[in-house]
């Protein structure tokens, strides 16, 4: 984890597997409430220090619940993250509102599709990671956007051309933020699912 981030987020210092350099964060940060002296902080530690000098990350360990899986036997042999995501879905209901579902990773690998969430709903898109959407955004109008990442009810997207997002997202000094739209503004954005190929060539679009 970059040390910076810990500026906003100390609560994940509690985290960190080396002791020492725990120790030595927390006393770094002791009475500063500003987060950009916090950063600062955190900057000259990382100039300064003489065991941790030119730091730039830390590696943290935050035990999660698993989904377990079981043989015939009963014995575990395999688990699951339970906050994976294998797709990001869009349906249109019958009144033409569109709402989001996702589909975990466990259930794409126990062959389990999404449900309708009305018997007359139709769906629109299946999005994964990657994918390449083409919208018409009110600010910068025509546009292709990959599929960063999603989760339960968000979807994050950037455009085709921006690199290495998700850090610049992060960044408070960047200007780039991620594209967050609800499944009701990429209706409006008049989204469409289009296919690139490895020479570049989009196809499947109007």
């Amino acid at each position: 984890m970059p040390i910076g981030t810990f500026a906003e987020n100390r609560k994940r210092i509690a985290n960190i597997r080396d002791e020492q350099l725990k120790s030595d964060l927390y006393r770094a940060l002791e009475g500063i409430s500003d987060k950009k002296e916090a950063s600062a902080a955190l900057a000259e530690f990382a100039r300064s220090s003489e065991t941790y000098r030119g730091i730039r990350r830390a590696r943290i360990s935050e035990p999660v619940e698993i989904i377990r899986i079981r043989d015939k036997h009963g014995k575990e042999y395999k688990g699951y993250k339970p906050d994976s995501n294998h797709c990001y879905e869009i349906w249109e209901l019958p009144d033409g509102k569109w709402i989001p579902q996702t589909l975990t990773t466990f259930h794409a690998h126990q062959g389990k599709l999404t449900a309708k969430p009305h018997p007359a709903a139709r769906r629109v898109m299946r999005l994964h990671k990657k994918d390449v959407l083409f919208v018409t955004h009110p600010e910068h109008g025509k546009m292709f956007v990959n599929v960063v990442k999603f989760s339960t009810g968000q979807l994050c997207l950037a455009p085709h051309h921006e690199a290495n997002v998700d850090s610049r997202d992060r960044d408070r000094q960047d200007l780039f933020k991620y594209f967050r739209p609800a499944p009701s503004t990429l209706q409006k954005w008049k989204a469409q699912l289009v296919k690139v190929d490895e020479i570049g060539k989009v196809s499947n679009f109007a």
